[in-house]
């Protein structure tokens, strides 16, 4: 029989699959230490039962030099939600629109409000105002497959000033590179050309890109805010793009925001609770910042390292993992707990909604303080 936790997880994973998830996916959401776990004791993860005989030992916790396989990113849209066929299509990445959001999943492209189909509306040329009665006089001749001399034959000088007016108009559309030309037509425009003219005038021509705070959530915005971060009086953080080794941010199947996943190799620490301070420290101002984007529902950072085991095989495989969930972020005051982390590395970790500290480090420590154990799972 499973324990509570490994029930909790088993039920967690379950329904990730149940979504329509792969478990590739549910693996990089941060489930891959439970998925290991409930495998190698011979649960069939879709439908929670014990089919196999578990094997004599049943890890807890791995040890050594285990690394846990890192699959290719499942990309957001490949796990997004299931859009309809007639769907709005981004104009920047041609990413269907997934529910009601103001960006696009795939890009930080904003949707255009007032257009159903995602697509922003380009500015109409003068040609694509005389095409329409060209189309009409085409059709009512009934040439569409006749040759030019038919079509002097039947439009005479018609056909010529028709001609004319296009060369000139596809001329003034193509011609002065990003220099728009105005061509003045004599005559009393239309009521609806009016506002369409002065709504264009109004539009500013440089629109300023969203901060992290109010953007969108993507891998390329998660980075940006990993290169802003504020250290909040800490003194050994060290994570930043440069030794982020791995970053993930798929939609969170249990709510309307994202999870983001990331995984960083620090640079050279003097021992185990120098890499516990550097780890903790990194995965607090991470986390501080990513929640400050509302879109965030949850975050996992992995601290990553290289190991040499007994046999004198060399891996690198991650030494601890803290993840928090936007009800535990939302009651924290990130300022504080740095001020109570700064005098207790093992502080973050003792809070978090699960973590995981290795064997190489939870058994150096001469003081395990408030930590309940070197885990702690979801549920």
């Amino acid at each position: 029989m499973p324990d509570e936790n490994e029930q909790n997880a088993l039920a967690k994973i379950k329904a990730y699959l149940d979504a329509g998830h792969s478990l590739d996916a549910v693996r990089e959401a941060g489930w891959a230490f439970w998925i290991d776990h409930l495998e190698a004791k011979g649960y069939d993860l879709k439908t929670g039962q014990l089919n196999i005989a578990p094997p004599d030992a049943s890890p807890v916790v791995e040890t050594e030099s285990a690394k846990e396989e890192t699959p290719a990113v499942a990309s957001a849209a490949k796990i997004s939600e299931a859009a309809s066929t007639d769907a709005p299509i981004c104009a920047k990445c041609g990413a269907e629109r997934v529910g009601t959001r103001p960006y696009c999943v795939n890009c930080p492209t904003k949707w255009p409000d007032g257009t159903p189909s995602g697509l922003a509306e380009t500015k109409k040329s003068p040609f694509e105002v005389i095409a329409k009665p060209i189309r009409a006089w085409w059709a009512w001749s009934g040439q569409r497959q006749a040759t030019w001399s038919k079509v002097l034959a039947y439009g005479g000088p018609l056909g010529v000033v028709i001609i004319l007016i296009v060369i000139i108009s596809v001329a003034s559309a193509s011609g002065g590179g990003n220099d728009e030309q105005l061509v003045v037509v004599q005559g009393t425009p239309a009521a609806g050309d009016a506002d369409v003219s002065a709504a264009e005038a109004s539009e500013p021509t440089d629109t300023p890109k969203p901060t992290w705070e109010s953007g969108p959530v993507t891998e390329e915005t998660v980075r940006g805010a990993l290169d802003s971060l504020d250290d909040l009086g800490l003194v050994r953080p060290d994570i930043d793009p440069d030794n982020v080794t791995f970053l993930s941010v798929i939609p969170d199947v249990d709510g309307a925001g994202y999870i983001v996943a990331i995984e960083f190799k620090p640079g050279t620490t003097l021992g185990e609770t120098d890499f516990l301070t550097v780890a903790g420290e990194s995965t607090l101002i991470a986390m501080a910042r990513l929640f400050a984007n509302p879109e965030v529902d949850r975050v996992k950072v992995s601290a990553m390292a290289d190991l040499i085991s007994a046999l004198g095989n060399e891996s690198t495989a991650f030494l601890t993992t803290a993840t928090i969930n936007r009800a535990k972020a939302d009651q924290i005051n990130w300022q504080g707990f740095a001020d109570r982390q700064l005098f207790d590395n093992k502080h973050i970790f003792c809070f978090a909604d699960a973590f995981i500290i290795r064997p190489q480090i939870y058994d150096k420590l001469k003081d395990t303080g408030c930590l309940p154990g070197p885990l702690r799972s979801e549920g």
